[in-house]
């Protein structure tokens, strides 16, 4: 079951997006690999294998066929005390046979006729979420009968995490095996473009922001939905300061009348479990002019 703590029309926002954020949104950084329950990755015979655990007798170890995705967004998006947390997690990820994408610079576009997903649905049982240096928690995701996470959303009234603060997500195991991961919360980041200006979706022209703060390696992303399952992600270099989407990209958002857009800086790792590769990321969205998070809902889509 879903946990709404926040108010209703912020967590439908949030539900939405995360509902379809998930295809087609794999970052193309660099990413850290681990590997689950601590073993190595092909040790010599009795040695320890390279990421750390025991060897296991000179066999290597089979690389990951499937991709899976566990996705932590905290937003600054309620009072000026506390955050919103919001975790999706999908096995496998990527875009089902009923979508499409396409690359223009920066962005991703992918497009879906359909909800199929893009293979047979499992689950890697309970998903605990805590800061290791507070011990705040969130209250477990388990999955449906049918094996798939329902996304949730929490509203607290204190930040859950501060920068730096290591993130622990771990998996009981079920059919995908147990894992866990570390991950730091972003460095803040926030838009130095006001939000006024940002209100409004043009498909005839560049869709620009700026932003200082953030961290090396945390790349900033902006995503884009709009109707008829259409999405846009687009990624940027955090030194960079500044963003530009593509009006090539945004014109897939023709006839879409509004979209949402959030902006977020992101941190992420890659677990091993199974024949699973896991994409453990955590994002946190820019701080706006408003002081909250960059969560642009229902801005108007203009030809």
């Amino acid at each position: 079951m879903v946990r709404f703590r926040c108010p209703f029309r912020l967590a439908a926002v949030i539900l939405a997006v995360l509902a379809s954020a998930v295809a087609g949104c794999s970052s193309s950084s660099s990413r850290a690999t681990v590997f689950a329950d601590g073993g190595g990755s092909g040790g010599q015979a009795g040695g320890a294998g390279s990421g750390g655990g025991p060897g296991d007798a000179g066999f290597d170890v089979a690389a990951p066929t499937k991709e899976g995705l566990v996705q932590l967004y905290q937003f600054h998006a309620v009072n000026a005390a506390g955050s919103t947390l919001a975790l999706s997690v999908q096995f496998p990820s990527g875009i089902g046979p009923d979508c499409s994408t396409v690359e223009h610079g920066p962005c991703i576009v992918v497009t879906c006729t359909g909800d199929t997903p893009p293979g047979p649905v499992e689950a890697a049982g309970d998903i605990t979420v805590a800061n290791e240096n507070t011990a705040a928690a969130l209250p477990k995701l388990s999955p449906e009968v049918e094996q798939h996470y329902l996304p949730q959303v929490h509203d607290l009234t204190t930040e859950f995490a501060q920068t730096g603060d290591p993130i622990n997500i771990q998996a009981s195991g079920g059919l995908v095996p147990g894992f866990q991961a570390s991950v730091p919360l972003p460095t803040k980041a926030s838009l130095s473009t006001a939000t006024s200006q940002l209100s409004t979706v043009k498909t005839s022209s560049d869709y620009a922001f700026a932003w200082t703060g953030g961290g090396a390696g945390q790349p900033v992303l902006v995503r884009f939905f709009g109707s008829a399952g259409t999405r846009i992600t687009c990624e940027f270099a955090s030194s960079s300061g500044q963003g530009s989407v593509p009006m090539a990209a945004l014109a897939a958002l023709s006839g879409s009348g509004a979209a949402t857009v959030y902006i977020t800086n992101l941190a992420q790792t890659t677990v091993n479990a199974g024949d699973y590769a896991v994409d453990v990321r955590v994002e946190r969205a820019l701080y706006t002019d408003q002081n909250k998070g960059a969560l642009l809902n229902n801005l108007p889509v203009q030809n």
